[in-house]
């Protein structure tokens, strides 16, 4: 049985696939401690490492022009790309920040909490995922790539929430994300059937039908001379 979080993610000659949406992180961080948010800041973060989308994303963030703006860059980044985009944040220190290094769960959340609009660069990857969901479940809009998948969620998440760039990042893009998320009527994004014990439920069953449909396959009559257990 294949998974997927959606049905963009189905194999089309394969009917062994069914969908299991990804969990939210809603009920994982009751108790830390958490930030005061910063109008205008946009934050590019990874849960990994920062890759080399960070040069267009800093070139966004400078040209946009909504009053306030400022970026953040946070998360473990490679030696080559630290030094350009430690480069790139000197040319506008004072609208640009960052923090380089590996960041415990507390951190993550204390940054997104502190951000208005979460940038997530790159599309496809688990990672890329779970920033996305870390910060719609802490209530902070996000800007991804738009992919089949990622129209997907808007669609679940409703209006406000989930905002798009076409190939690469730039200033108008993110102008038109804070524009919207501030006139979203929600307080916070819609995840229904994200919850872990829903998620954790469906995989259960899952495994169920799978090993229920191997013993069905794999198991023939015996004929009535056959000595073979």
């Amino acid at each position: 049985m294949f998974v997927g979080f959606d049905e963009a993610a189905a194999l089309p000659r394969s009917g062994r696939f069914t969908v299991i949406p990804h969990a939210h992180f809603r009920d994982r961080f009751v108790g830390y401690p958490r930030a005061a948010l910063v109008p205008g800041r946009v934050l590019c973060m990874s849960t990994t490492q920062l890759g080399p989308h960070v040069d267009a994303a800093v070139r966004a963030i400078h040209a946009a022009q909504t009053p306030g703006v400022t970026g953040r860059f946070a998360g473990r980044v490679p030696g080559e790309v630290a030094d350009r985009l430690t480069a790139l944040c000197a040319q506008h220190p004072a609208d640009t920040s960052t923090r380089l290094d590996v960041m415990s769960d507390g951190a993550q959340v204390q940054e997104i909490d502190a951000a208005e609009l979460i940038l997530a660069p790159g599309s496809g990857s688990l990672e890329h995922l779970q920033v996305v969901f870390l910060a719609l479940s802490l209530g902070r809009a996000v800007l991804v790539n738009r992919t089949d998948a990622t129209e997907r969620l808007a669609d679940d998440t409703g209006e406000g929430w989930v905002h798009f760039y076409d190939d690469v990042v730039t200033g108008e893009d993110i102008d038109a994300a804070l524009a919207a998320s501030r006139a979203a009527s929600t307080s916070r994004p819609r995840l229904d059937g994200r919850d872990l014990d829903t998620v954790g439920a469906a995989y259960a069953d899952m495994f169920r039908h799978v090993v229920t449909t191997r013993r069905h396959t794999h198991t023939a009559p015996h004929n009535a001379g056959d000595s073979r257990e």
